[in-house]
């Protein structure tokens, strides 16, 4: 497109207008205006009545080269470049650990119209390339750009090395001060984003009054040291620390408890979302780290219509900021299915639950959803494990003693034929906080016994 027109209506019939300073009328298109290869400036000026009164309108229109074969951008995920992205620079080399088994490519073209081709697969920004596998050692992944005229081509190069397996090493041995046989430290454990905060269960401390159970933090001071920071111990008989759950930044802590009994006086700094008093049901704990350093107890979570044995906080997951909880309560007995269902049906024994839990901007916590799969059934102990995307919305519930023969995604969920072959459910929570099953998932090689999930 080499040349433009501009349209423009005066919201005062009487006014009058200029486009670049060639007048047109209210409503009618001005003359063509030629446009030059870059940033082309055209100004409206719009007079009132009064012939005083001026208000100008500035539009910047940039009009790319039709030979432009130049990225504007070029990432890649699961890495870093060794250098910053620069368009006239075609070679790029990335070093990545063993973890990172594949990476997508996102870039952008200069000229929108311009094509890409990553590894010889088109790909239309914004989306990203598929993954693309890294294997041990030297990997090269090539991202040609066609211009729009389909004269020029350019080829970026990203020369990706992934470590082999032998590079990793200990780094570090981490113990609690005073164990004792049978405290089970390491039972649960979770890393913030960064790798620089470490937490770790401990469910069988007794301090000689029970299975107490502790959760232990750490954080790293250099490559290779550790510093206990703080500790947490629970009630008689708790099992704090059955599991742990990080932030991204590491200010936000989720301690499952699966065996507490809720006690006011024990917890009397703790804002309680909801409130069981029947023994031995469990809850979870979250706590926050302030500016300082210091850790406080924010919540604690728990479900209304619990029953001894429950084992809530068997399992606790948390976004990357803090505000979404989920906690699995795998001995829960309801019958119900799907989100919010009855809570105080008892007809199928140990079928399990999750609740998620969210915190506002005032810092108060709230439970959101109570959720079933869309099969329970007795003994599958759904919500063995949780997990949280990033930004919380994304669920996945383990079920690891569900029954169903099925492979792949959504199968036939009502089959019972393969005793704990176990299954795992995905759901997604809509911009109105409403969750809903999206998938059921089994092994694509389910067997009995296997307990998936």
């Amino acid at each position: 497109t080499d040349a433009t027109q501009v349209t423009a209506t005066a919201g005062d019939a009487n006014a009058t207008i200029t486009v670049n300073g060639n007048a047109i009328a209210s409503g009618e298109t001005s003359d063509p205006i030629d446009l030059q290869i870059g940033a082309n400036t055209i100004t409206v000026n719009v007079t009132a009545e009064d012939g005083v009164t001026t208000r100008t309108y500035t539009i910047v229109v940039t009009r790319y080269a039709a030979d432009n074969a130049n990225l504007s951008s070029l990432s890649l995920s699961n890495l870093v470049k060794d250098t910053p992205f620069d368009a006239d620079q075609v070679d790029y080399t990335a070093t990545v650990g063993f973890g990172a088994n594949s990476t997508q490519v996102t870039a952008a073209t200069e000229n929108p119209n311009a094509s890409i081709r990553v590894n010889g697969i088109a790909v239309t920004p914004p989306e990203s390339s598929d993954p693309i596998a890294l294997d041990e050692g030297s990997n090269t992944i090539t991202v040609d750009v066609t211009s729009e005229d389909g004269t020029v081509t350019k080829t970026y190069t990203v020369a990706v090395i992934r470590q082999s397996v032998s590079t990793y090493t200990q780094a570090a041995y981490v113990t609690a001060s005073g164990t004792n046989p049978g405290d089970w430290f390491g039972a649960s454990i979770a890393l913030s984003g960064d790798g620089g905060a470490l937490a770790v269960g401990a469910p069988f401390v007794n301090d000689f009054e029970g299975n107490k159970g502790a959760a232990y933090l750490y954080t790293r001071t250099t490559p290779g040291d550790w510093a206990g920071d703080w500790s947490f111990v629970g009630g008689l008989d708790d099992r704090f620390g059955s599991s742990v759950a990080l932030s991204e930044e590491g200010t936000t802590l989720v301690v499952g408890a699966e065996s507490h009994t809720y006690d006011d006086l024990e917890y009397e700094n703790v804002t309680a979302a909801t409130k069981s008093f029947t023994p031995g049901n469990g809850a979870a704990f979250v706590f926050n780290r302030d500016s300082t350093g210091v850790w406080w107890g924010q919540a604690y979570l728990d479900s209304i219509d619990s029953w001894a044995l429950d084992a809530f906080g068997r399992s606790v997951a948390v976004s990357d900021d803090g505000s979404t909880a989920a906690a699995g309560v795998p001995l829960e007995d309801s019958a119900s299915t799907g989100v919010n269902g009855d809570e105080t049906d008892n007809s199928a024994g140990d079928s399990g639950a999750v609740y998620v839990f969210a915190r506002d901007s005032e810092g108060v916590w709230s439970r959101q959803a109570y959720i079933k799969p869309s099969n329970t059934d007795a003994e599958d102990e759904f919500g063995h494990s949780v997990a949280l995307s990033a930004d919380g919305t994304t669920l996945a519930v383990g079920a690891w003693k569900e029954n169903s023969a099925a492979t792949g995604v959504n199968g036939v969920e009502l089959d019972n034929t393969a005793t704990n072959s176990g299954a795992v459910y995905i759901f997604n929570r809509d911009d109105a906080g409403v969750w809903a099953q999206q998938s059921y998932i089994k092994a694509s090689n389910t067997d009995a016994e296997d307990r998936f999930g």
